[in-house]
């Protein structure tokens, strides 16, 4: 087995580069050492010679420097300071916020049907006393505002087709299909609701927008402890994606999924499972994807154990539903679960290496099939690919940041809340409302809440050299109507998982270049699909590109 040498650096690059150099990161891999700045997006090999001139600024025209080190330094990078500004200057938000309203397509569409739920899960967020938060209720969505949310959905769905050429639409249509997603709570104890809700939504005019019927797609998320047959035939009737949560064997799961009276909700989980995979078999495994939350208190191995077991879920041929997902417990308020941050850097890197010597003789027909097959390995990879895509090896140049960190909020995504609020996410806290289903968005709420989003990381983040890596989602810092950022350790997290994707990188593209270049065939013949599925829709650019 092939091990790395320890994640290092020097102790001068340690001190100094902190002290000097806050956008720059050096770090070491298998005996060579490489250099990332922040302020280009730009990464390179270099040795201690090299680093020493770069710090020793004096010596920066010695004739022994490399002439592409001593241009760089010459024209800004490696810089002493932070960055001015990362974020969109304030007289530019209202035009921001107007632009993605107007040209950003309403990919993701969810009802918050009740606020009820049958169980009373320890690491849910609603699971609480506090009556300033959202807490479980016997609050319902009434059909006049559920009725209200879909025509508002709709109206923004049509004027999106419509500023799309017929032909363009009809390309990306697989990749846009309308849709609705039932959440709460427990949705399926409002299962008249969900009836209704589909009737509505299938009664509106889409086959003038050149849709039909068969192209809506829905989706469930259930504690799934109520079924019945009528419940379960229509769910398949109807080809709805149904999402089950279930955290592994009856011991793991019954530690915090649990009933009202405390008691273990495994057995009625389980036997519903059972039922439905046995009735509909092609079904689950197309439709049904399961997805467990671990936590501190429960053993991962045996929830991976379980899962793999009872649902076959690494054979491809025999698996019996669509997926399965696991996540680590996120707290309210915590950006980085507290369970993921004790990382081993060596043991991770070892772990890839050894994924990447199982590959490395595959051919590309059975690689790609065991890519496809592989959730977790797609998306690191991919990670790695779409890394490759914007990162700077050659001719780097200086680039202004000046992003949002976000998707367009309001606009990409509509979660509409038990009482006909809009909000930007499913993963908010609800703490900020960017309007109602029955006036539309307000543009001034979603400039409110970019300019707190924004003075919050102008004030934290622009001296980090991982600004570029660092997913900085407003769902998830909305905490109680102000915004949260990651604590420092949480950020020095976020910075490892940085030099552990530049790393991957550099191993798969140095000691692995044949499968390097098989890896990214695959991925850029799927370029289109995963740059609409896992990124907002742009109408004017799309159309643009196309024309």
């Amino acid at each position: 087995m092939k091990r790395h040498k320890t994640i290092s650096e020097q102790v001068f690059t340690t001190d100094l580069y902190k002290s000097f150099f806050p956008l720059t990161k050096v770090f070491e891999l298998n005996g060579n050492m490489y250099i990332y700045d922040a302020k280009s997006h730009f990464l390179t090999e270099i040795n201690e010679e090299q680093l020493a001139y770069i710090l020793d600024r004096n010596l920066s025209k010695h004739n022994s420097m490399p002439i592409y080190i001593s241009k760089l330094l010459d024209i800004g990078f490696f810089s002493q300071i932070g960055l001015s500004k990362i974020t969109p200057p304030q007289e530019e938000i209202n035009n921001i916020v107007c632009y993605e309203i107007e040209n950003y397509f309403p990919r993701k569409f969810f009802l918050d049907i009740t606020e009820e739920c049958t169980l009373r899960c320890k690491y849910c967020f609603y699971t609480n006393e506090d009556e300033e938060k959202r807490r479980h209720t016997q609050n319902h969505m009434d059909e006049y505002t559920a009725y209200k949310a879909i025509d508002y959905y709709y109206a923004r769905y049509a004027c999106a087709v419509n500023k799309l050429p017929r032909n363009i639409f009809k390309n990306e249509q697989r990749m846009l299909p309308p849709n609705l997603s039932w959440w709460g709570g427990e949705p399926l104890l409002q299962f008249d609701l969900i009836k209704k809700t589909k009737s509505y939504f299938e009664s509106l005019d889409w086959e003038s927008l050149g849709i039909s019927l068969l192209d809506v797609q829905y989706s469930i998320v259930s504690n799934f402890t109520i079924i019945s047959d009528e419940i379960i035939d229509f769910i398949v009737d109807n080809a709805i994606y149904l999402t089950v949560s279930m955290d592994g064997d009856m011991p793991e799961h019954d530690k915090n999924r649990v009933f009202q009276d405390g008691s273990g909700s495994f057995d009625t989980v389980f036997r519903n499972l059972c039922y439905l995979i046995e009735k509909y078999p092609d079904y689950a495994n197309k439709y049904v994807t399961l997805q467990s939350v671990l936590t501190d208190n429960i053993d991962g191995n045996k929830v991976v154990d379980f899962m793999n077991t009872t649902f076959n879920i690494d054979d491809r041929v025999k698996r019996k539903v669509a997926n399965w997902s696991y996540g680590r417990q996120r707290i309210t308020g915590e950006f980085i679960p507290g369970i993921l941050l004790d990382v081993d850097s060596n043991c991770i890197l070892n772990n890839f290496t050894n994924t990447m010597l199982c590959l490395r003789d595959k051919c590309e027909a059975d690689l790609e099939v065991y890519i496809s097959s592989n959730r977790e390995l797609y998306y690191e990879l991919l990670s790695l690919f779409v890394l490759e895509e914007s990162i700077n090896f050659d001719f780097p140049e200086i680039r202004d940041i000046n992003s949002t960190f976000s998707c367009p909020i309001g606009s990409d995504t509509m979660f509409i809340s038990r009482n006909g609020d809009i909000h930007c996410c499913c993963k908010t806290d609800q703490s900020f409302p960017l309007g109602n289903v029955n006036t539309g968005l307000d543009p001034g709420k979603i400039v409110q809440l970019y300019e707190k989003y924004f003075n919050k990381i102008e004030q934290q983040c622009t001296s980090c050299w991982a600004i570029r890596f660092c997913k900085i989602c407003p769902a998830f810092t909305c905490y109680n109507g102000k915004i949260k950022l990651p604590e420092t350790h949480e950020c020095e997290y976020i910075r490892t998982l940085a030099v552990l994707s530049m790393c991957k990188y550099l191993i798969l593209n140095i000691e692995f270049d044949e499968l390097y270049e098989k890896v990214f065939i695959y991925f850029r013949k799927r370029k289109k699909e995963f740059r609409i599925d896992s990124q907002p829709f742009n109408i004017k650019i799309i159309s643009h590109e196309k024309n």
